[in-house]
């Protein structure tokens, strides 16, 4: 079993993140190739770029859904793969 694990903010007063989160997600390590692959290829084919981290911030926001149509099929293939996984 293998585990990601993320966090977004720091919860102390100075942070200026407001919502601060932590993630974990856990999943058979015979799957990790599999799943790093999927993910890196809708990376490629829907925003033309493999090799990038991709920001909850950058995806998930107003802005993006009005002037990034690119992020918003990101959004919506990256959420059908979990849920398929």
């Amino acid at each position: 079993m293998l585990a990601f694990i993320d966090e977004s903010g720091h919860p102390h007063p100075k942070d200026a993140t407001t919502r601060p989160t932590l993630v974990a997600v856990c999943y058979k390590e015979s799957e990790s190739r599999m799943i790093g692959g999927r993910i890196h290829a809708l990376k490629r084919d829907v925003l033309g770029k493999e090799r990038m981290e991709i920001k909850g911030r950058n995806c998930l926001n107003q802005r993006t859904f009005r002037r990034k149509p690119e992020y918003v099929a990101f959004v919506e293939e990256f959420f059908s793969l979990l849920l398929n996984l």
